[in-house]
């Protein structure tokens, strides 16, 4: 059997190859020993490294944890026990104490005369602006030639109710008559009248006087007839007594005994006749002088009836003329207060100004500047009158202007709503203490500048501000509803 000499080359290779993959596990298993030697030296020195690793590891653990345990149990004694001031903050702003003067007008009207400006000084009763008033002034003229035409019949009919001689008139419209032709005029036309009444009076009181002189004359003609009758009547009764004597002793005739007692009963009848004629004009002169009365009455009560009717009515025009004057009187703005303009919103000739609306301000001179805060009513139960308040200013830097102090003068006795932002609060006025200013003197404070003001209230622990937010929430929540 040949060989063949590849053959024998493989079979070569192959007995190397297996001899050294015999080699290999071998050769493994004794590397592994001397690495298992080399790591199990190297693992006692790592292991001891470690604990001491740990060890020093667990002390800072500890101390940490007793440094934060002390902290925190020292920093919640602390908020226990500890006291701090409380503060509220109110916001607020400088105001005049008594407040500013607003200049406005009731009824509004348009511009005829400005005389300030804003920053202008002013003193009390200054003409700050005219308004238009041309048609109050004309109706004011009729209304006042109305009353005082009035006044004047009122004069002279209270002259002619009490009998005067003269007529005394109101002191304003005999001062007025004085300036005034055209009330001197309605004077005069009213003294005519009362003459000529006076005078008509007077001439029915002359033509009474003359009837009863004429009366008294025949009375007393009357009167003399009356005389010589009784005369004439004595005269036959002695005649008849004659011849009745004549006739019973048969001297004479029965017939002129009759003719006599005729004649005396004619005597007697006229004697009657005459007392009645002097009875009736005796009461004619009664009936003048009634009449006579009756003149002086009947004026008395026709002026007493002129005055009731024109006392109503002089009533009406006396109110219409003082409306009259005061609305004219308020077309002539004037300053209410000694002080400075500012706010003015009448700058042209012609404008118009509605009622009520404000035209300007006036800051009194040299007046006390208060602070005006709003409380919110949660708080109002920690501010009180007298309480002192430490005033920062807002529009100064903090940095270079120091806090005031001041305390609160008063406090409003119900809310304030403001209906802009919906909110509720109270007024507080807080007045700055004295030589508190001289902190500030170089900064000069004004009307409107905006405040803050931390107003000190009871001392509480840190550890009841960082609870009560819970307690009052559960307080809440736990209600029914």
């Amino acid at each position: 059997m040949r060989h063949d000499p590849h053959h024998r080359r493989w079979r070569r290779q192959g007995l190397r190859a297996a001899r050294r993959g015999a080699e290999g596990p071998c050769a493994q298993l004794r590397a592994g020993g001397r690495a298992h030697r080399r790591e199990h030296g190297a693992g006692g020195s790592a292991g001891m490294n470690e604990k001491k690793s740990n060890w020093h590891l667990s002390r800072f653990l500890i101390g940490g944890y007793v440094v934060l345990a002390v902290m925190v149990f020292g920093l919640g004694a602390w908020a226990a026990v500890a006291k701090i001031s409380g503060a509220v903050v109110i916001g607020g702003s400088l105001e005049v104490e008594g407040n500013r003067q607003v200049v406005q007008h009731p009824n509004g009207g348009v511009i005829e005369a400005l005389n300030v400006r804003d920053g202008d000084e002013v003193r009390k009763g200054d003409v700050l602006v005219e308004l238009e008033g041309d048609s109050m002034i004309t109706e004011l003229g009729i209304v006042e030639g109305q009353w005082f035409e009035i006044l004047a019949r009122k004069g002279r009919l209270a002259a002619e109710r009490d009998g005067q001689d003269t007529i005394t008139y109101d002191d304003e419209i005999a001062s007025r008559a004085k300036d005034s032709p055209k009330i001197a005029e309605l004077l005069k036309s009213q003294q005519q009248q009362f003459e000529a009444r006076r005078k008509l009076n007077e001439d029915e009181s002359n033509q009474i006087t003359e009837r009863q002189k004429q009366i008294q004359k025949e009375i007393d003609g009357l009167l003399a007839v009356q005389t010589a009758n009784v005369e004439q009547v004595r005269l036959v009764k002695q005649e008849v007594t004659q011849q009745q004597t004549l006739l019973d002793k048969g001297l004479t005739e029965i017939g002129k005994l009759l003719a006599l007692q005729r004649t005396l009963a004619d005597l007697q009848g006229t004697a009657g006749q005459v007392e009645a004629n002097i009875a009736e004009n005796r009461g004619k002169i009664a009936e003048l002088e009634i009449n006579r009365v009756q003149i002086d009455s009947k004026t008395r009560e026709e002026a007493i009836s002129e005055l009731r009717d024109l006392e109503f009515r002089e009533i009406e025009l006396r109110e219409k003329r003082t409306d009259l004057k005061e609305q004219i009187g308020k077309l002539r703005l004037r300053a209410p207060v000694d002080g400075v303009i500012y706010g003015n919103t009448a700058d042209t000739l012609r404008g118009v100004i509605r009622a009520a609306e404000p035209i300007m301000y006036v800051v009194p001179k040299d007046a006390p500047l208060i602070v005006r805060g709003h409380v919110l009513p949660t708080a109002i139960d920690q501010v009180h009158v007298g309480q002192e308040a430490n005033l920062r200013f807002s529009a100064f830097d903090s940095r270079t202007t120091p806090e005031l102090k001041g305390h609160i003068l008063s406090i409003s006795a119900d809310a304030v709503e403001d209906k802009a932002r919906g909110t509720r609060y109270y007024t507080a006025d807080i007045q700055i203490d004295d030589h508190e200013r001289d902190k500030i003197a170089n900064r000069k404070l004004l009307p409107g500048m905006p405040v803050e003001a931390f107003i000190g209230t009871s001392e509480r622990s840190p550890l009841s501000y960082f609870v009560k937010p819970f307690t009052d929430y559960f307080a809440r929540a736990f209600q029914e509803t």
